[in-house]
């Protein structure tokens, strides 16, 4: 019997693998002769950043570059130092199975950063660095959807693919000024970052509205230190022909370059930080559709041996974000008394994320670097650093403990104040941003081959009398005599067509016999 194959094409994104590995990187920071010579270091910090990551057999080969910054006192209780200092660096994760053609994706964090006064104008540092890498195959794929011929039998099932369309990666410049009321000698830290964000999906475009918030340590001219803060809206559109509003968006904003300058105001006073800071807008666009399977078939006159193949789709499931604020003590070494806090600087370091059913957990500290002057016969500077533990539960429907999570802590604002001669009060407001991704498997249709049935199916009765076995299904029935499960079931009254029991006694009816 001659028969013809309906095929349809699954576009779909696939993880082929994701790996770890650490890799540490040093550098030298040469103070210069302005400076103050180097007293005491109070503490340092940084941050890792992703250049350029290319995909080789069975390996990722990462370019980075390391940024340090360096905190330090001088023979006086006047000034702090702040010295910076980068190094590149290349390293290889090894992914098996990864290959040039596929996309990569690399996260870098510091695990650990040390240093080492060589010199009173020179610091050695180190840093650990964590590198993620995850690598991406994005494929297309036929399978057969539909058989056409007479009496073709067939057993389906419906599977949700999340399809994968397309990505755009575009950037946006936002702007804001800060005032301050105090004048302002230098900028000491300068950080942003995206924490508030909504986009609606039209025809054809994405539209984002999202908030960034600066923060800033300073020091004003009478030498006190203090943060400056400010919300920063800024909206964006993404245009994309293939988007429609019941599509799902994947939408990732994160800042890539800050630039910070104190300016003037209308009276002449350093009263200003202009901030412009470079967004980089990362849009993914999956189309979900179902798709019916093909498990099985057969027909009166034929049966078929399939060809099947497993396809691995990794796509977005969902997001949530939630907010805290964590209130601790910071207490310094016993010898010692404040006498005057000078700051506070602090970053949230995620330690563990778990995905458990319908939900997902952040841990992590909020490290501490607490700078303040320390009663002695003649007072110096003290940094101390103290880690405050955190954890966030958030609620994600459909969650499963097989998905991939992402996930950000960031800093929303910060106050401190002294408690006592050797306490520090501590109030943060933290806000965590989890993404979960899924990975399902798929068997789908690849091909099939007709083949003839036995001459016992051929010559059997108008009507035969059969057992009922264990793990039989009125479809194994129905495929083994090439008759119909609807007759079957017509002709025995069955109630409930999945609900048979073994020692059943059936009437199986030859195609013939029910015209």
């Amino acid at each position: 019997m001659s028969v013809e194959y309906v095929k349809d094409v699954i576009n779909y994104e696939e993880l082929i693998g994701e790996g770890q590995s650490q890799t540490m990187v040093n550098g030298d920071i040469v103070i210069s002769e302005r400076d103050g010579d180097v007293s005491k270091v109070l503490y340092c910090d940084g941050e890792a950043v992703v250049l350029n990551c290319q995909v080789v057999e069975d390996r990722v080969i990462v370019e980075g570059r390391m940024n340090f910054r360096v905190y330090y006192s001088s023979n006086d209780t006047r000034n702090i130092y702040k010295v910076e200092a980068s190094s590149n660096f290349t390293h290889n994760i090894q992914i098996p199975g990864a290959r040039n053609e596929h996309s990569p994706k690399v996260e870098a964090e510091i695990e650990h950063m040390e240093y080492q006064v060589t010199t009173n104008k020179k610091i050695r540092v180190n840093a650990v660095i964590n590198l993620k890498g995850h690598v991406y195959n994005r494929a297309t794929k036929e399978t057969i959807v539909d058989i056409k011929g007479q009496d073709v039998q067939m057993l389906r099932e419906s599977v949700e693919i999340d399809e994968y369309l397309r990505d755009v990666k575009e950037e946006s410049m936002i702007k804001a000024e800060i005032t301050s009321e105090k004048e302002i000698e230098e900028i000491v830290k300068t950080g942003v970052f995206v924490y508030k964000r909504e986009y609606q999906v039209l025809d054809g475009k994405v539209l984002i509205n999202a908030t960034a918030k600066a923060r800033m340590l300073v020091k004003s001219k009478d030498g006190e230190y203090f943060m400056l803060e400010q919300d920063i809206p800024f909206s964006h559109e993404v245009v994309a022909e293939e988007v429609k509003p019941n599509m799902k968006i994947d939408v990732m904003c994160k800042v890539k370059e800050v630039y910070a300058e104190v300016q003037e105001n209308e009276e002449g006073e350093r009263k200003v930080v202009s901030v412009q800071a470079n967004v980089e807008i990362y849009v993914k666009v999956y189309s979900t559709r179902q798709l019916q399977n093909i498990l099985d078939a057969y027909s009166s006159d034929s049966r078929y041996e399939f060809e099947k193949e497993n396809i691995k789709c990794f796509s977005y499931h969902d997001e949530a974000t939630d907010s805290q604020v964590l209130k601790d003590r910071i207490t310094v070494p016993e010898d010692e008394a404040i006498v005057e806090v000078k700051y506070v600087d602090a970053k949230p370091v995620i330690t563990e994320v778990k995905v458990l059913e319908d939900k997902a957990t952040c841990e992590g500290v909020l490290r501490c670097n607490l700078v303040y002057i320390k009663a002695k016969e003649e007072p110096e500077f003290e940094g101390y650093e103290e880690e405050l533990p955190f954890k966030f539960t958030l609620d994600i429907p459909m969650a499963k403990i097989d998905m991939l999570p992402t996930c950000l802590v960031k800093l929303e604002s910060l106050n401190y104040e002294k408690f006592a001669d050797k306490e520090v009060n501590v109030k943060a407001n933290l806000v965590c941003h989890m993404k979960l991704y899924k990975k399902n498997a798929y068997d789908i249709l690849k091909s099939l081959n007709e083949i003839d049935i036995t001459e016992m199916i051929k010559n059997m009765p108008s009507l035969v009398i059969y057992t009922v076995q264990p793990h039989d299904t009125l479809w194994k029935i129905a495929k083994k005599y090439g008759t119909k499960v609807e007759d079957i079931v017509k002709l025995n009254d069955i109630e409930n067509p999945d609900y048979i029991e073994p020692g059943m006694k059936i009437i199986v009816p030859k195609k013939t016999f029910m015209k």
